[in-house]
């Protein structure tokens, strides 16, 4: 996440009449978060059922062999076979997964339980999933959500990547009003309370339309990152510093942040999540300070002094 422009600037996903892709490997290591292989599962999914090839480059590269144990190379229709024994991490990762549907939802939230062993672990993990996932379903205009997830002890992190080839977040929204760029319908969408036609499955029926916030807030509360990208924009939220007073602000401009313009367009979403699993205190009381911050009678007062620590 911390080389998230670099990432998109460099790539250009979708050019028009495309033939055929490259698609490189750094020749002595490669580092994909689960964000970028939900992307690229994503990406690699619409070319290859139109029969446009995809070529693979630097295969030999240490960290292959995690994208094909990932799922990666079935989704790009590239064969690929490990040249060293993989051993199994159990409980370290969940391979990418094609979501269609809400059985296919539940089946893959089940999965997260064995990767973490607290329950409030888990229950952040499974609502971060849950909503991101939920939101292309609902709003993706037909495509399925492509997402993995990651488990570092070292250190104490989930990493978790969701990502589909729908419509986008601009014209996802352009029920609610009009937005002049990406970046405005990425804002907006950050907002409590701007998209949500029915409450997710940790809500309330007042809860409608935050998902996206409270997944940021939860990477927020455990010191990590959060980042979503669609069209040719894309917004980070900066880690909090470890001397830096906790707040939560409903609008994600008043957050430590970077936002990103004018790259290749990524048509569709991508939501990207970290969740350190050291800071979190438990989810009930992370999530009653959400629900705080943005409380109707706060107006536009900061958010509560919380720490998850």
């Amino acid at each position: 996440m911390h080389v998230l422009k670099a990432f998109l600037a460099r790539n250009d996903f979708f050019p028009q009449d495309a033939t055929g892709f490259d698609l490189g490997f750094h020749p002595r290591f490669v580092y994909l978060q689960p964000f970028a292989l939900s992307m690229l599962a994503a990406w690699g999914e619409v070319f290859s059922s139109r029969g446009v090839p995809i070529r693979c480059h630097g295969m030999s590269a240490s960290g292959v062999d995690y994208a094909w144990r990932m799922g990666l190379f079935r989704f790009l229709g590239v064969p690929h076979e490990p040249q060293r024994a993989v051993h199994e991490e159990a409980g370290r990762f969940i391979p990418l997964r094609r979501i269609r549907t809400g059985s296919d939802v539940a089946a893959f939230l089940a999965d997260v339980a064995p990767l973490l062993h607290r329950p409030e672990h888990i229950q952040a993990v499974q609502y971060c999933l849950s909503e991101t996932i939920r939101n292309v379903l609902e709003h993706a205009g037909g495509a399925p959500a492509f997402a993995c997830a990651q488990y570092y002890p070292s250190a104490n992190r989930v990493s978790i990547g969701v990502a589909d080839c729908g419509i986008g977040i601009r014209r996802s929204l352009a029920g609610y009003r009009e937005f002049a760029t990406d970046a405005e319908a990425q804002l907006a969408a950050l907002r409590p309370g701007v998209t949500g036609a029915r409450p997710g499955m940790y809500g309330a029926p007042d809860n409608a339309g935050v998902g996206l916030f409270f997944t940021k807030s939860i990477a927020k509360a455990s010191h990590e990152y959060f980042g979503i990208i669609s069209g040719g924009a894309a917004y980070r939220l900066r880690r909090v510093r470890s001397n830096e007073q906790f707040r939560l602000f409903a609008n994600p401009l008043d957050d430590r942040h970077d936002l990103y313009e004018g790259l290749p367009a990524w048509k569709g979403t991508v939501v990207a999540v970290d969740i350190g699993v050291r800071r979190i205190r438990s989810f009930e009381a992370t999530m009653a300070a959400i629900r705080e911050a943005i409380a109707p009678d706060r107006g536009k007062q900061q958010g509560p002094h919380v720490r998850f620590s």
